[in-house]
């Protein structure tokens, strides 16, 4: 997956990145996916079995541990993106929304052992939800995130292991594991594809 498919999935241009220039403390050598969630944001078993109903049950933990404000509006907003564009690879969603409903950069996690039909498409089934709350401020981050976490899929043993995952706190030690920014190429001997919008 290279930069600039990335930016384009999270609706940044060239000037939009420049104007989120990381700080020193952000940068991806230090950071890990682990650092943006917490047990309570994990869902070992999601309840539901449809694409809204994941967001829903995955907003409310965003809900419950202040992550976001105007919750409605920031449900809406991901609900109508993905019921556009909904954002697939490889057995995971990753639906996100930007804007100032968002206090802070974090993602809600949630895993599905029968899966999910996600999007158009009923052959793409998601085991797992990442649903991404995403400041405006933090657009560059986000997209090194983005980077990890498809690392993350890529790499089958580990996938496949928060996959197994029946404890928050098992999701969150895999998780703590993975390095943002690190390509896909960096973590398994074949090639990612990229994170993909269905037509």
């Amino acid at each position: 997956m290279n930069q600039p498919h990335l930016a384009n999935l999270c609706g940044l241009n060239g000037a939009d990145g420049q104007r989120n220039k990381p700080s020193s403390d952000r940068s991806p050598s230090r950071l890990t996916l682990g650092q943006f969630s917490e047990p309570r944001l994990l869902i070992p078993r999601l309840l539901s079995d449809c694409q809204d109903g994941a967001i829903r049950e995955l907003v409310k933990r965003l809900e419950a541990t202040s992550r976001i404000n105007h919750v409605s509006a920031f449900l809406e907003a991901v609900l109508n993106r993905e019921a556009e564009f909904p954002t697939f690879i490889e057995g995971a969603a990753v639906p996100h929304a930007r804007g100032g409903a968002v206090q802070q950069l974090s993602f809600a996690l949630g895993l599905s052992a029968p899966g999910i039909p996600w999007g158009r498409d009923k052959s793409r089934i998601a085991h797992a939800v990442f649903l991404f709350a995403v400041p405006l401020r933090e657009a560059r981050t986000y997209v090194w995130l983005l980077s990890g976490l498809s690392a993350l899929i890529q790499d089958e043993r580990a996938f496949m292991a928060l996959r197994r995952a029946t404890q928050p706190e098992q999701m969150l030690r895999i998780l703590h594991e993975v390095r943002a920014g690190r390509s896909a190429s960096s973590t398994v001997n074949r090639a990612a594809p990229p994170l993909m919008h269905q037509s």
